[in-house]
């Protein structure tokens, strides 16, 4: 009888998947949410008071020529600025935030442990950032739509129409509000249940793959 007996072959766990799945998500719309604010941003610099559009503005009034339009896009200009800088702090906080969920997405693919905490806090800041800012931005479409209609029944147009049509489109936009904070929370809601399973847990802390 042999005095060593050969025991079973141990194989070895496969790491797992999640990270590799999670970490391409995040990635991807960090970039995309850090192009999207940028473009808000960019916009609400245009029509501000020394903006290019607001100096286009005050070029084609000085010169007199289509006087309605002119007082349309005046009407525009002063609903960006008096709008622009609660936006724009509101749409560059989400720029960082995208930030850190880019580089949370990164440290995830990594398997570092430190991703975790970073992720849940940026799903907390994302759900409060993220309804402030939707609030502000269906705010300022609101105010700019009403002030749109309100030239266009000074100048002439069908003051009852439009301002049923205003009732309308608000309604729509506040419809929209709803919409576009449910799916700006589905992502951080979810981060926030998968990293709080146990499974998730044991593996971030023993996984051997996870530094």
């Amino acid at each position: 009888m042999d005095e060593y007996q050969d025991g079973p072959e141990e194989i070895p766990a496969m790491p797992s998947r999640w990270p590799t799945t999670f970490g391409i998500i995040a990635i991807v719309f960090g970039v995309f949410g850090m192009l999207v604010a940028g473009s808000q941003i960019a916009q609400f610099l245009m029509y501000s008071e020394n903006g290019l559009m607001s100096k286009a503005m005050a070029g084609a009034s000085s010169s007199g020529s289509a006087p309605e339009a002119t007082d349309m896009f005046t009407s525009m200009s002063e609903t960006y600025q008096e709008h622009g800088q609660r936006n724009m702090i509101a749409q560059g906080t989400l720029a960082v935030l995208a930030l850190v969920l880019l580089v949370a997405g990164i440290l995830l693919l990594m398997r570092r442990r430190v991703s975790k905490p970073i992720l849940q806090g940026w799903a907390f800041a994302k759900i409060l950032v993220g309804i402030a800012a939707t609030y502000f931005s269906t705010k300022f479409s609101i105010d700019l739509q009403a002030k749109m209609f309100e030239d266009i029944a000074s100048s002439g147009g069908a003051g009852a129409s439009l301002s049923t049509t205003t009732g309308v489109l608000g309604a729509m936009q506040w419809g929209m509000f709803v919409l576009t904070v449910i799916w700006l929370c589905a992502f951080p809601v979810l981060i926030l249940i998968w990293l709080n399973r146990a499974p998730i847990k044991r593996d971030i802390a023993a996984g051997p793959s996870w530094k």
